[in-house]
């Protein structure tokens, strides 16, 4: 199977919240899977549709501003049948210039530890 991702993804042990972009509902929390410079893997409670866009928190130990980042839903597949884990791919799409970098830095820090 030819690989189809473009940056290197971390496999940590992190806690996101997301919830649907433009929207006033509540924040949920979520596992991260992994995670690069594109793209997050992210396990939840609540199914998210393929192609809505969710507005994702990520907190990191760079300093206590969080990154701030869109993402669309590109597959979702639930893992449990009773009390259903759902296992979201979400490639990023939006985020401010500073944003990017501090998510390439946390990669990059992480990456080399592997």
């Amino acid at each position: 199977m030819q690989e189809r991702r473009r940056g290197k993804r971390i496999k940590k042990s992190l806690y996101v919240q997301c919830r649907l972009y433009d929207t006033t509902g509540p924040w949920l929390s979520a596992i991260v899977q992994n995670i690069s410079e594109f793209g997050i893997k992210i396990s939840t409670m609540k199914e998210f549709a393929t192609g809505e866009i969710l507005d994702i928190k990520i907190s990191t130990f760079l300093g206590p501003r969080r990154i701030n980042i869109l993402g669309k839903v590109l597959s979702r597949e639930e893992k449990r049948a009773k009390g259903a884990i759902w296992i979201s791919r979400i490639s990023f799409t939006n985020a401010s210039q500073e944003d990017k970098l501090l998510l390439g830095e946390f990669i990059q820090i992480f990456s080399g530890k592997e």
